[in-house]
């Protein structure tokens, strides 16, 4: 039995696979406070140079100058009484309205400002770092050591870098704790695509990010009641000691132990399965699907240690991660560039944060429903072109009219929709990575996408500061990568509906295509009319020209016609299931 009939079998939302889908989704909640808890601990307060208490009789304004809009300037101070200013020369006063920040803390304010947009930057190069090497230990070792070592030490350093009493310690902490969420991120991700048949495939990865969304949506919450840093990094820490469970509770993927032929660790762990999900399989012998069994009959050993330099070196796998690295760095710079900027906007700071956070579970949830039933591609299309079209309005919107009407509320509302589409192309281009690329390399496959998502993100923070060139500079940047998304993600090929490769062989072999008796796609019905493979470009299109087209019989006998010549694909059968003549072929 192969591993894509076991999952069916097994019933796909039987209890075995929802209860490791619940585990590893857990982790997706505390990811998210983590990621984006710099806003909160890292808040900037209204700020102004100390003023020393023998000046205290003083009124603020002959100490501190006021800035064009009529404020305190948070950065110099009159000299001696005079109108010459200086920079603050004895530190900084802090309103408490935030309470007690990294920035209070460290007096990261004017020159050195910049460095709390590098604690969030540094973040995700550590991410681009777990995204480098976790999943080609992954592909090697397996998802479930990977998962458990990350989650292990993340834990550890989580609640170390609540006591350092350094800003560069923190950073390298901050770093590291990335690198591991990074890490094994990834490998739940493939775990969870691994454990679901086809059919139930978008469920698996985007429902997980409904867990993300909570852990966003509750992040404000913890932010405005616990008003230290310090506690706050424990509070997103603590929760993490959950994953000491996992040694126990966490399988390792059946598609990566049949693809390394660890066939009796499979058979356990269907059995485990079986009584979980209160089933019984017609067999616990699993194998590899037929045409990677063809395939890989002389050269098994050499697929089961795959690494970068294979997905480089394939011609196919290296056009997609071509696109699918561009399309990760604009979501990732998109993404984060706007869930980072949630607090500029007019308004309550943690009301603004919520708000983004409840927008991306209807997000997810389209995503989950539209990927299952109309395909990949355009829908994922069409998901760029919501985020992009909304934040290109803004860049036309003042934030006043001239009659004194105030239109930030339009404006927050506008960027809420572009922050919807982003969500869910974010969430889908996960899937359709996953999709692409083959077991034995599919997490080296979404590391190198991880990789590139990690740099738009790491550049995301200092987006801000096109603000400072033009207000509408950051939202226009961002909707003109989200239309350069929109058209490259229709450059990929369609994966819906097929089974996960599972070796590189399996990408480079013709797409498989099934078909019923009146040419219509139709999967229920490929005992009875077999599998029909026609050649196909790199978008995926069918490539028909000088092809033949391949007729595979259930009893493992091949056909071969020439209805290729006539640019045809079905061919009619007789009562026995052969192909009849050439002349009986129909048009898809």
């Amino acid at each position: 039995m192969e591993v894509e009939e076991a999952l069916i079998c097994l019933k796909p939302y039987g209890l075995f696979q929802m209860i490791v889908f619940l585990q590893v989704s857990l982790t997706q909640m505390i990811s998210a406070w983590h990621t984006m808890g710099i806003c909160f601990i890292g808040a900037t307060p209204r700020h102004h140079c100390y003023v020393a208490p023998s000046n205290a009789a003083v009124p603020l304004e002959e100490t501190i100058p006021r800035d064009s809009d009529g404020m305190l300037e948070s950065c110099k101070a009159y000299v001696n009484g005079t109108n010459a200013t200086a920079p603050c020369a004895d530190g900084w006063w802090f309103s408490d309205e935030y309470g007690k920040t990294i920035t209070t803390e460290w007096e990261l304010v004017c020159d050195r400002k910049a460095l709390v947009q590098t604690v969030a930057s540094m973040y995700f190069v550590g991410r681009i770092v777990g995204s480098l090497i976790a999943p080609t230990i992954s592909d090697l070792f397996g998802r479930r050591k990977v998962i458990i070592f990350c989650y292990w030490l993340w834990t550890t350093l989580g609640i170390v870098s609540a006591f350092v009493n350094h800003y560069v310690l923190y950073v390298i902490l901050r770093a590291c704790i990335a690198a591991l969420d990074g890490g094994g991120s990834l490998a739940t991700y493939c775990l969870l695509c691994e454990y679901f048949p086809v059919r139930q495939r978008a469920f698996a990865g985007n429902a997980q990010y409904l867990f993300w969304s909570l852990g966003y949506m509750t992040l404000p919450a913890i932010g405005y009641l616990v008003d230290d840093w310090r506690y706050q990094q424990l509070f997103i820490s603590v929760p993490m000691l959950v994953t000491l469970a996992f040694y126990w509770t966490i399988p390792e993927s059946l598609h990566f132990l049949v693809a390394n032929d660890r066939h009796q660790e499979a058979q356990a762990i269907l059995e485990k399965a079986e009584r979980w999900n209160r089933v019984k399989l017609p067999t616990l012998t699993l194998v590899r699907n037929k045409a990677s069994q063809k395939c890989c009959v002389n050269n098994t050993a050499s697929e089961k240690r795959k690494i970068l330099f294979d997905l480089c070196k394939n011609p196919t796998l290296r056009l997609h991660a071509i696109f699918c690295s561009c399309l990760w760095l604009i979501n990732g710079m998109v993404y984060y560039g706007i869930s980072l900027s949630t607090t500029v906007l007019a308004g309550n700071m943690y009301l603004n944060f919520f708000w983004s956070g409840l927008v991306e579970v209807p997000a997810y949830v389209t995503c989950v429903l539209v990927l299952k039933w109309c395909g990949r591609r355009k829908p994922t299309c069409a998901f760029h072109i919501i985020a992009g079209l909304p934040l290109l309005v803004i860049a036309f919107i003042p934030a006043m009219t001239a009659s004194g009407t105030d239109l930030s509320a339009l404006i927050t509302t506008l960027t809420m929709i572009g922050k919807f589409g982003i969500t869910a192309s974010f969430s889908a281009i996960y899937l359709i990575a996953s999709e692409l690329y083959p077991t034995v390399i599919r997490n080296t496959g979404l590391g190198v996408s991880c990789f590139s998502a990690r740099i738009g993100a790491m550049l995301a923070p200092y987006t801000i500061y096109l603000r400072g060139v033009h207000p509408a500079m950051q939202l226009l940047l961002f909707s003109v990568l989200a239309g350069v998304a929109a058209v490259l993600v229709m450059l990929l090929p369609e994966t819906a509906d097929r089974p996960l490769p599972e070796t590189l062989d399996d990408c480079n072999r013709e797409t498989v295509v099934v078909v019923d008796g009146n040419g219509e796609d139709n999967r229920d019905d490929c005992k009875e009319n077999g599998l029909i493979i026609a050649e196909r470009d790199y978008r995926g299109d069918p490539d028909y020209c000088n092809e033949k087209v391949l007729i595979m019989e259930m009893n493992g006998k091949e056909a071969l016609d020439n209805c290729s010549k006539k640019r045809k694909l079905i061919a009619e059968r007789d009562e026995e299931g052969e192909p009849l003549s050439p002349e009986s072929c129909h048009s898809l």
